[in-house]
């Protein structure tokens, strides 16, 4: 088996990888969600394709967070949010999965001061 490479959060498509990721989404499950094909999804998320803005929104929908912290464009340098809907069925003082994965790969990638 090849190693798989951890997402980049300082891309546009790395960050789409970290979302679709802690949204539970597989590249094919995401792909059909979005109505691209999986290897379109990829090329999306490894730089290798422009990625069309209707697709970031779609995208931001789809795995619950902002299109601003997709786009890079956010103030907050902090892994994305789940829509507060999350945050009713999370279990009391803790954290649903997808948020406890957004977080590590938050603390992967973030640069060291």
């Amino acid at each position: 088996m090849f190693p798989r490479k951890t997402p980049n959060i300082h891309t546009i498509g790395g960050r789409l990888k970290i979302a679709r990721q802690a949204a539970g989404f597989s590249a094919t499950t995401g792909a059909m969600r979005l109505h691209v094909s999986k290897f379109t999804l990829v090329a999306y998320e490894e730089g290798k394709r422009r990625i069309p803005i209707e697709l970031i929104k779609r995208c931001a929908i789809l795995y619950g967070t902002g299109y601003q912290w997709l786009l890079m464009r956010s103030n907050d340098n902090g892994p994305p949010m789940l829509h507060t809907v999350a945050y009713d069925v999370a279990p009391p003082g803790g954290e649903l999965p997808a948020q406890a994965s957004l977080r590590n790969a938050y603390e992967r990638e973030k640069p060291q001061l």
